[in-house]
């Protein structure tokens, strides 16, 4: 009876010290992803850890990157589905001599398409960006496109965005924008890019 009095003497006073040394430990959390069970939780008293991953690491909605494309030289007027280079590519002229695609070399989707002009467009003047992907042989439009112009709620920038898996791409073939252009565009100084988002 001594010692069962002794022992839980001594478990009383334990405990204290084993909760102060509790509290100080930092908890990280680790989500599982979708409906899986394996995943794993860290208790550590450090301000950093090194961790390796093997496999692939997916984020929730997939990684998002965007591929600029642009003419160096003022936007053309009457101009319809001109391809826009990679933008930084070199000069060009609105026939784009520069590398017309990105080959990121994974699939993909198309989430999303942008234009930006350098100063707003007036009169009854119009632009649009299309995202396309190029299957080896030819440029195939995904229908895609964001539009600025005159009497539009943009005049400057404008962005579409869509869910991932409507438009595909595969690991094989290119990604890269065509811009139009109307009539009556003004000022003629105006200068386009237009930006093609993905996700991986």
């Amino acid at each position: 009876m001594k010692r069962i009095l002794f022992l839980a003497a001594l478990c009383a006073l334990l405990l204290p010290t084993v909760a102060w040394a509790q509290a100080d430990l930092t908890i990280q959390r680790f989500n599982c992803p979708g409906g899986n069970t394996q995943c794993f939780r860290v208790h550590a008293n450090t301000t950093s850890a090194s961790v390796t991953l093997t496999g692939d690491v997916n984020a929730a909605g997939g990684y998002k990157v965007a591929y600029v494309f642009a003419h160096p030289n003022y936007m053309v007027v009457s101009s319809s589905n001109v391809q826009a280079p990679i933008a930084g590519s070199g000069p060009s002229t609105i026939n784009a001599t520069g590398p017309l695609y990105h080959r990121p070399g994974f699939a993909g989707s198309f989430i999303g398409v942008s234009i930006v002009s350098n100063t707003a467009l007036t009169g009854t003047a119009a632009a649009h960006a299309e995202a396309i992907r190029f299957d080896g042989t030819s440029a195939v439009a995904t229908g895609l496109t964001a539009t600025i112009g005159a009497g539009l709620a943009q005049t400057t920038r404008a962005a579409t965005v869509q869910a991932r898996g409507l438009d595909i791409f595969t690991a094989d073939e290119g990604v890269g924008c065509r811009m139009s252009v109307s009539a009556s565009a003004t000022p003629t100084n105006a200068m386009l890019a237009c930006a093609v988002i993905v996700a991986y």
